[in-house]
């Protein structure tokens, strides 16, 4: 489960405008939320008790681009036939082995690239929350529930 953190606001204007959301800063408000609601009700337990909280990049366009342009034995083990898989199930794949490649230092060439493409900014990012047990599932669609509660309305005058 993915939760998009932060409302944009589009200026509309007579050129292209791109809105690059980061929310680095969410993965630690997200947590500190949730460990005040388990203390304000004296549940013995804490966000990292409960859930997985991840920083994710909101699409992974850019990294099956760059795979698509690599010789068929440059293609990782693990991502072999991930184009293959529906969109959907492609993610997590992908999410998966950007994690293990991270976590291990051991960033191949082509993601680097992938992620630097646009030099001036990084792809946005979404904050991830994913239960740690099946009973904790209905508490993380509350909380996206709360976050994607915003709504909001455009009009043009003349």
């Amino acid at each position: 489960m993915r939760i998009k953190l932060h409302s944009m606001t589009d200026l509309i204007t007579n050129s292209s405008t791109v809105i690059y959301t980061y929310s680095d800063a969410s993965l630690e408000a997200c947590r500190k939320m949730i460990d005040e609601i388990f203390k304000t009700f004296g549940i013995k337990k804490t966000c990292d008790d409960v859930f997985d909280l991840a920083v994710v990049p909101e699409s992974y366009d850019r990294y099956y681009d760059a795979l698509s342009d690599l010789e068929e034995d440059e293609i990782p083990e693990e991502l072999k036939g991930i184009d293959e898989l529906p969109y959907k199930e492609r993610d997590p794949v992908m999410a998966a082995y950007l994690k293990k490649v991270t976590a291990a230092n051991d960033v191949p060439e082509w993601v680097s690239d992938a992620k630097d493409q646009y030099s001036d900014f990084e792809p946005s990012t979404m904050l991830e929350i994913t239960p740690k047990a099946p009973e904790y599932e209905d508490l993380a669609k509350v909380v996206t529930n709360f976050l994607y509660s915003t709504g909001h309305d455009g009009g043009r005058d003349g």
